[in-house]
């Protein structure tokens, strides 16, 4: 669980970067657009980084539903 919300975080935090570099003087829209496709992104790579590269899972199953 603690990987996951780590995930998150660097995530937003490269997201908000991104979106401060990208996005000069423009309307709302443009910054929560840029910021949900950098996030999301920015998730997937983080999500494939440590899965398969890193050999550290990020969702461990029996972490939300133990098992007997």
């Amino acid at each position: 669980m603690r990987l996951l919300v780590f995930v998150l975080l660097i995530a937003a935090l490269t997201a908000a970067g991104v979106t401060a570099i990208i996005v000069k003087r423009r309307v709302i829209r443009d910054y929560l657009a840029v910021f949900l496709i950098a996030f999301a992104v920015a998730v997937a790579a983080c999500l494939l980084i440590f899965n398969e590269i890193a050999h550290h899972p990020v969702f461990v199953v029996e972490a939300f539903f133990p098992f007997p």
